[in-house]
């Protein structure tokens, strides 16, 4: 059986074991089981560099991709997870040839190019309480992941870490957990999260591999309905004067409906929303 559809299989059968009916204890979140399936495109560049950092050769890479993520947190902040993703990435690069056998000298210039594929999958265990949250996992790919200084490497283990609220505003740095895992951040990030309102969140960080040099990483995601969200990532960059930037888009269906997002007030170790009126709300601990 190949990865991409052993990937495929365990996140069908991680799913019935996934799904339960969300706790109505909205102090803690309750239970939340999030499905997501996303595509994207772009492209990056692999760059030769000299003594000086001065660009010698770039190799350009463009990629598509495509990702599914299957995520239940249970009430008790306990969270299991599976992600996978396929990659088809094109290298494409130029040799300049010159024929000293004429004169004038003619220059040739002659285009390679080669496909490369790779897919994985990643089981995670994380522990998501209300003001922090860590998790771990490994990743088993069919082929080595492209690094920037050039070389494959086996990148296996995969973790994120949290501080701040999910439905408030949070610091969150990830290793290997984006999804889809070039245009939805890259390798390595660092950025800061906020549940801007009932229905709409937003995340600006640093993002890093496989790309040269670092990016930005952007996403927004809208909740259309109460159970299915719409999601619009990408990474920024450009670097050794070639582009290093990727777009995806991807829907999700999240089993609890959306959430009022809640916000210290004061010293007093409070919180309310940001729709929060004096009649129609109090405040919460």
């Amino acid at each position: 059986m190949r990865l991409s559809q052993a990937a495929l299989l365990t996140i069908v059968l991680a799913l019935p074991v996934s799904v339960e009916v969300p706790n109505s204890d909205s102090t803690r979140g309750g239970g939340e089981t999030r499905v997501s399936v996303t595509g994207s495109v772009g492209s990056y560049a692999l760059i030769d560099r000299g003594c000086e950092g001065q660009v010698l050769r770039s190799h350009p890479h463009d990629y598509g991709e495509g990702g599914l993520e299957a995520v239940h947190t249970m009430g008790n902040g306990m969270s299991v997870g599976v992600r996978a993703g396929v990659h088809r990435e094109k290298l494409t690069e130029r040799e300049r040839r010159t024929d000293y056998s004429t004169y004038p000298y003619r220059d040739t210039v002659i285009v390679h190019e080669s496909d490369w594929h790779n897919s994985y999958v990643n089981p995670a265990l994380a522990y998501e309480g209300t003001s922090g949250g860590f998790g771990m996992g490994v990743i088993v790919a069919r082929r080595p992941f492209v690094t920037p200084s050039g070389s494959d490497q086996w990148i296996l283990p995969s973790f994120h870490a949290r501080v701040g609220r999910l439905d408030g505003r949070y610091l969150r740095a990830a290793y290997m957990e984006s999804v889809p895992l070039y245009s939805g951040g890259g390798y390595l990030e660092l950025g800061l999260g906020a549940h801007v309102t009932r229905q709409w969140d937003m995340y600006a960080g640093l993002s890093g591999g496989p790309f040269d040099g670092p990016g930005l990483a952007l996403r927004t995601e809208y909740r259309a309905f109460p159970h299915l969200a719409i999601t619009a990532r990408t990474r920024l960059g450009r670097s050794g004067g070639e582009n290093q930037s990727g777009v995806a888009l991807g829907l999700s269906y999240v089993s609890r409906p959306p959430v009022a997002p809640r916000y210290p007030v004061g010293s007093s170790g409070k919180y309310r929303s940001l729709m929060w009126k004096p009649e129609a709300d109090t405040l919460r601990k």
